[in-house]
C-alpha cells in the first residue's frame, strides 16, 4: 500500500512535472512568439520611419527645388522687366525727341507766318514783345494776350497773330496737345 501510494504519489510528481514543464514549453512558445511579433511590429516601425523620412526627403527636395525654380523665374521676370523699362524708357526718349522736333518745326513755321503778316516800323528796331497766344485743334487763333514788352510792338505782333488766323498745326496728337499754347517773342528788324 505504501509502495502503491509512493507510485501515485511519484506518478503525480511525474505527472505535474510533466504539467509544469508543458506549461513552461507553452510559456515559452508564447514568449518567442510575442517576441517574434514584436520583432516584426518594430520592424515595421523601422520601415515606416524611414519611408516617411524618405518621403520628407523626397518633399524637401521637390520644395527646395521649387522655391529654386520660382526664385529663377522671379528673377528672370525682374530681368525682363528692366530690359522692357530700359526699352521703353529709349523709346520714350526716342518719341520725346521726334516731339520736340517736331514742336520745334511747327513753332518755327508759326513764327515765320506771323513775321510774314507782321507790319515793322522803323522806331521798333531794339525792340520786343513777348505774346502768348492760343490754338484751337485745327491751329485756328482762338485767343491772344496783350503781350509784354514794348507796347508799339506788341500791338503790331497781336495784329500780326490776328491776321494769320490759322495756324500749322502738327498731324501727332502729342505734338499737337503741347502747341495749344503758343509763347512768342518778336523781335523787329530792318
Amino acid at each position: 500500500k505504501k509502495k502503491i501510494a509512493e507510485t501515485k504519489k511519484a506518478e503525480e510528481a511525474a505527472r505535474k512535472a510533466k504539467l509544469k514543464q508543458k506549461k513552461e514549453l507553452e510559456k515559452a512558445k508564447k514568449a518567442e512568439t510575442l517576441r517574434k511579433k514584436n520583432e516584426a511590429e518594430r520592424k515595421k516601425a523601422e520601415k515606416a520611419t524611414a519611408e516617411a523620412k524618405k518621403k520628407r526627403e523626397l518633399e524637401e527636395a521637390k520644395r527646395l527645388r521649387k522655391e529654386q525654380e520660382a526664385r529663377e523665374q522671379a528673377e528672370l521676370e525682374r530681368l525682363m522687366q528692366e530690359e522692357m523699362e530700359v526699352e521703353n524708357q529709349q523709346l520714350g526718349a526716342q518719341r520725346q525727341a521726334q516731339i520736340l522736333s517736331e514742336l520745334q518745326k511747327y513753332q518755327a513755321l508759326i513764327h515765320d507766318k506771323v513775321n510774314r503778316n507782321f507790319l515793322k516800323d522803323i522806331s521798333m528796331v531794339g525792340k520786343k514783345c513777348e505774346l502768348t497766344f492760343r490754338l484751337a485743334p485745327d491751329g485756328l487763333v482762338i485767343s491772344v494776350d496783350n503781350g509784354t514788352g514794348d507796347q508799339q510792338v506788341c500791338r503790331a505782333a497781336r495784329n500780326a497773330v490776328l491776321k494769320a488766323g490759322t495756324m500749322p498745326i502738327s498731324a501727332d496728337p502729342d505734338v499737337n496737345l503741347q502747341m495749344r499754347e503758343i509763347n512768342l517773342t518778336l523781335e523787329p528788324s530792318l
